[in-house]
């Protein structure tokens, strides 16, 4: 992995990101559309590992055979889902990106996001007193191949990540101490990206609001253990993502793509043909030009 220091969100961070897929965006990349429900993928897999067909209608509580083109594709081999608007968006700013070289995203800065740069610092120096950890800062962490990247708010120890979130909305904070085994799951995505591409064992969730502190509830940590299979899932979306992105460079590199281009004998494109040349403009304009 490639380590940078760069302050996130300044120039350099910026460009260092440029054509590579973000952990913040794994969800994005990862987004699928027109997949099986959980009750037609249990009647595919009753009928793929031999059950008769009203064996595997009853193991899903069908009463009927049910009728679906994506069941059909599914027991055909065939794949049943495709990638959702998200992901073809992101797919084409990356292509783009590639190209351009330079960060083509949306980069204005809302109050949400200069609050929770603003906190992160104060969020770290609560976690390192009331943890006792030492965190090392860093900023973003790239894939050898730089296509993937993650931006750390600090490694703690040889094996540790600490992820820090500074929420605006009060019902997304409410959620965090009223359901404290959920926390983690809207940025689920990000973390094991970032397990992943680290290596390393662990992340340290860190909420933090210090609006909070009166009751003593203005830091949340929440540890959450690398899983293999979810990181290994995860790996396998990215690289079906990437080659969307390929594909979509190769539409934007391929010269025989470029629409409303005609073709030579030998079946290159033709030459545009030269604009006409304007007429020049008289000497002395009309007395009434200006309705004189």
């Amino acid at each position: 992995m490639i380590v940078l220091n760069h302050p996130q969100g300044s120039q350099d961070w910026l460009q260092a990101r440029v054509g590579a897929c973000t952990a913040s965006r794994f969800t994005d990349a990862r987004q699928r559309v027109g997949g099986l429900t959980e009750q037609q993928a249990t009647y595919v897999a009753a009928l793929r590992a031999g059950k008769s067909e009203p064996e595997a209608r009853s193991k899903a509580g069908y009463k009927a055979k049910p009728t679906s083109s994506g069941i059909e594709k599914a027991l055909a081999g065939q794949p049943v889902d495709g990638p959702g608007a998200d992901a073809i968006r992101y797919a084409w700013l990356i292509a783009f990106e590639t190209i351009a070289r330079e960060p083509l995203d949306d980069t204005f800065v809302t109050y949400a996001m200069r609050r929770g740069r603003e906190l992160e610092p104060q969020a770290r120096r609560a976690y390192e007193v009331r943890t006792g950890a030492l965190v090392e800062e860093v900023s973003l962490i790239l894939t050898d191949d730089e296509r993937f990247g993650y931006s750390a708010d600090g490694f703690r120890d040889d094996d540790g990540l600490v992820e820090i979130k500074c929420p605006l909305s009060c019902e997304k904070l409410g959620n965090v101490w009223t359901n404290p085994e959920g926390a983690h799951l809207e940025y689920l995505d990000q973390i094991n990206g970032g397990l992943w591409i680290t290596g390393r064992k662990y992340c340290d969730l860190v909420v933090y609001c210090p609006w909070l502190a009166p009751v003593g509830k203005d830091l949340f940590v929440k540890r959450i253990h690398r899983d293999e299979a979810a990181i290994e899932a995860l790996e396998s979306d990215l690289v079906g993502f990437m080659r969307m992105v390929d594909a979509n460079l190769a539409v934007l590199r391929n010269p025989t793509t470029m629409a409303g281009r005609s073709k030579d004998a030998r079946g290159e494109p033709a030459s545009a043909a030269p604009a006409p040349a304007l007429a020049p403009l008289p000497l002395e304009l009309p007395a009434d030009i200006f309705g004189a």
